[in-house]
């Protein structure tokens, strides 16, 4: 060959590593492609990691935006009514008063 089977040896000493993950910032999810992508609506992620989904707001909170670490509370003393994942402030209602 023009370049000789001795001048590759040297290449060999190097390999590149697999990628096995994708460490995403808060707020981001891992793909599945090696991709990072903005949690929707009603989701969040809290922490940088390799999660491959995002977490549902609890119940009594929502999350109106994309790519968001926390979720909002609902105002005063409205409710989700026990539902979770829930996507804006007007899916928090007022609740009747315990007892009725």
């Amino acid at each position: 060959t023009a370049y000789g089977d001795k001048s590759w040896d040297r290449y060999r000493l190097f390999t590149i590593p697999a990628v096995t993950s994708t460490t995403c910032a808060a707020g981001l999810y891992h793909d599945g492609d090696f991709v990072c992508v903005d949690c929707g609506v009603g989701t969040f992620k809290a922490a940088s990691g390799t999660a491959t989904s995002c977490d549902p707001c609890a119940a009594d909170t929502y999350q109106d935006a994309e790519g968001q670490t926390t979720c909002t509370d609902c105002p005063g003393d409205s409710t989700t009514a026990s539902d979770t994942g829930r996507t804006a402030k007007g899916d928090c209602v007022l609740g009747c008063p315990e007892g009725q």
